[in-house]
């Protein structure tokens, strides 16, 4: 531990004082940084989480419907003279397109770009640099 106090002006201190107080606030600085970036993950993991939820229970709410929906739209094509094997495959085609492009889109959102904490790492860079400048 240095003899020196800490409420010197900075003219009055030897160099490893400075440079001992430099690497103090650095290693300060990380650690608060790591903190942030930890608290910014869990934020991003509780926002994915909270998605997946509602994902799964409207897929669970939705499937009765849809299929009902789609036996009716059978049925209507079959009472308009269409054979019911053709009126169930067009049903369930429309079905698969509809869901395919629900499922791409719900996809795009669980990305890992919009998942990254974007401001930690930029403040984390900013720090780097100003660091960086300082030494």
């Amino acid at each position: 531990m240095s003899s020196y106090s800490d409420d010197r002006r900075l003219d009055e201190k030897p160099v490893s004082g400075l440079i001992s107080d430099a690497l103090s606030q650095f290693s300060r600085l990380m650690r608060n940084e790591f903190a942030l970036a930890r608290a910014e993950l869990v934020d991003k993991g509780q926002i994915a989480a909270r998605g997946m939820t509602m994902i799964a229970i409207g897929a669970v709410l939705a499937i009765p419907s849809i299929t009902l929906l789609l036996i009716s739209l059978a049925t209507l094509m079959m009472e308009m003279g269409m054979r019911p094997s053709v009126s169930y495959l067009l049903s369930g085609l429309l079905a698969l397109v509809v869901g395919g492009i629900l499922a791409w889109s719900g996809m795009a959102n669980l990305k890992g770009n919009k998942l990254v904490p974007k401001r930690t790492i930029g403040q984390f860079q900013q720090d780097v640099a100003t660091a960086k400048e300082h030494m």
